[in-house]
């Protein structure tokens, strides 16, 4: 499948059913982070805030473009920057097509 081509319908039903257990498994890391940077001991009470407030504005970003408003046209690109941004795990793509598993596998490579 090339990059402008449309996802197997298949594909889409078992991407539109996954993006929502990515978005928390992603964000129960992320969740530890913020409080991590929050509870930073050496660190002033506003150093802290503004480094959790400028995390949370980079991670809102990454999942904005990869978890959110999702077409099935765009849905291999959202796909492609859920690879780079380290919200999909080797086993996530088990469930698609070979077609699409091998676009993911190039991108991962990129």
């Amino acid at each position: 499948m090339m990059r402008g081509d449309k996802p197997k319908e298949s594909d889409w039903k078992t991407f539109r059913k996954m993006v929502p257990d990515l978005r928390e498994r992603s964000l129960r890391q992320k969740n530890q982070e913020i409080i991590h940077l929050l509870s930073e001991k050496g660190r002033t009470p506003t150093e802290r805030f503004w480094a959790a407030d400028e995390r949370l504005e980079k991670e809102a970003r990454i999942r904005i473009d990869g978890l959110d408003g999702h077409s099935r046209s765009k849905m291999t690109g959202s796909m492609f920057l859920m690879v780079r941004h380290g919200l999909l795990n080797d086993s996530d793509p088990e469930n698609f097509s070979e077609d699409l598993r091998e676009d993911i596998k190039r991108s991962a490579e990129i």
